[in-house]
């Protein structure tokens, strides 16, 4: 019996590793996009994004970061973070002005596309307010 157990556990493990050898080959970078789901204005120089993962059978690999992409009068900036983390603040922004957002995930093979475009407009030192629209 043992001897039974012994082969049944070694030809187990030896199929998680093909398929995990088969993952590692299979690495790509992702086929979607993460989708941009909400930005907010938390005062007039800081904005936090906030995104939806790229779905399991598109990301082709671990996705290990994300780069938040932030543009202003045709200026982009851009501020990457963990592939575990799903929101992330913004700061440094200028006051009253439009930022236009996008996010892309990547895995080791690289960047996948990027995100739906969200707009936030930041407001001055005595006023913060959100207006979001899509593109």
């Amino acid at each position: 019996m043992f001897k039974t157990t012994l082969v049944g556990q070694l030809k187990f493990n030896l199929l998680v590793l093909q398929k995990q050898q088969l993952n590692f080959l299979h690495v790509a970078v992702p086929s979607k996009a993460p989708v941009l789901t909400l930005v907010t204005v938390l005062n007039s120089t800081s904005v936090e994004v906030e995104w939806q993962p790229v779905p399991e059978d598109f990301r082709h690999g671990t996705i290990t970061k994300y780069v938040i992409f932030y543009t202003v009068n045709k200026v982009t900036g851009e501020k990457e973070v963990p592939g575990s983390l799903l929101k992330v603040a913004v700061n440094g922004l200028r006051q009253s002005a439009t930022y236009s957002f996008r996010v892309q995930a990547a895995t080791v093979k690289g960047p996948g596309p990027a995100s739906n475009v969200k707009n936030a407009t930041t407001e001055g030192k005595d006023k913060t307010s959100f207006h979001e629209h899509s593109k």
